[in-house]
């Protein structure tokens, strides 16, 4: 995979979660639901007994696992294809990126492994992710919706300063 191919897979990648993130904030309009074409989905929506909440939660977990681990392995495979896994090791937003992919795969709980433990605090963007989140589950305060785009801007800067 070339360089440009994959900014442009991030950028794919980017796209799909703004138009996933719309769709949510869609979903919890009440006026809007009554243009939900898909009839059992519309009633668990519209029925507020139904736990719509913990739906739209479940939701917006799955998108951020859907811009984060695909975005992070995609870096790494290509760093690992054209011999640059070590400055993907060395990058601080890569290894932020990574240990979030990790929590998020992985119970949605951050579980820091050895090697990343060493390498806190990390920060982005003014979130910081250190020792004191072991153990604890990811909230959304974590990484808010609306910065995961630019996460995924500042990756591809990171790609094409860093990375051949």
């Amino acid at each position: 995979m070339s360089k440009d191919k994959l900014i442009s897979q991030l950028e794919n990648t980017k796209n799909n979660y703004i138009l996933a993130l719309q769709s949510e904030k869609l979903f919890r309009n009440p006026l809007a639901i009554n243009q939900v074409e898909y009839a059992t989905l519309r009633n668990i929506l519209i029925d507020k007994n139904n736990d719509t909440d913990i739906l739209l939660n479940e939701y917006e977990k799955n998108n951020y696992r859907n811009v984060i681990s695909p975005s992070i392995e995609l870096i790494k495979q290509y760093c690992i294809k054209t011999g640059q896994l070590d400055i993907f090791h060395k990058s601080e937003l890569f290894c932020f990126v990574k240990v979030f992919r990790n929590a998020l795969v992985h119970d949605f709980k951050f579980n820091f492994h050895t090697e990343e433990i060493k390498k806190l605090p990390l920060k982005w963007r003014g979130y910081t992710l250190n020792q004191k989140l072991q153990g604890i589950d990811v909230k959304f305060h974590h990484l808010k919706q609306d910065d995961l785009p630019h996460l995924i801007e500042d990756l591809e800067k990171e790609i094409k300063s860093k990375l051949n």
